[in-house]
């Protein structure tokens, strides 16, 4: 019991890793098909390409264009490109309405304000 309350007083004060998992959406085109083998594999940057591909081509779909635009967001994400992240998620909300779209944003946000609190902790232990 003694080790659960230390434990719980030292990850109120002291930074912590957690690990996390993101789903990627799949898409039914082959391009869509094509990036979900290139993230598997963790290359990225080839999903990336892929994504922004899809999102650029005017007959791509609407629901490939959806879990385009969310999986650029998780790109973002983990590159710690916060602010664009954000700005997908939110877009990836506006055009399909569902709201688990927002429940990333909102992850987001509050990733960002702790990041802040993080950087006003470092700013004064150096005072």
């Amino acid at each position: 019991m003694v080790n659960t309350i230390l434990n719980k007083s030292v990850q109120q004060i002291a930074p912590y890793y957690v690990q996390e998992e993101r789903e990627i959406e799949k898409g039914d085109s082959e391009q869509m098909k094509a990036a979900m083998e290139y993230a598997k594999r963790s290359l990225w940057e080839d999903a990336r390409e892929i994504w922004e591909m899809v999102l650029q081509d005017k007959s791509s779909d609407r629901e490939d264009k959806i879990a385009a635009t969310y999986n650029m967001g998780l790109y973002y994400e983990v590159s710690g490109e916060l602010d664009l992240a954000e700005e997908l998620f939110d877009r990836s909300f506006k055009i399909s309405g569902d709201s688990k779209y927002l429940d990333s944003k909102a992850r987001i946000k509050k990733r960002k304000k702790e990041l802040k609190r993080l950087e006003k902790q470092d700013s004064l232990q150096v005072h």
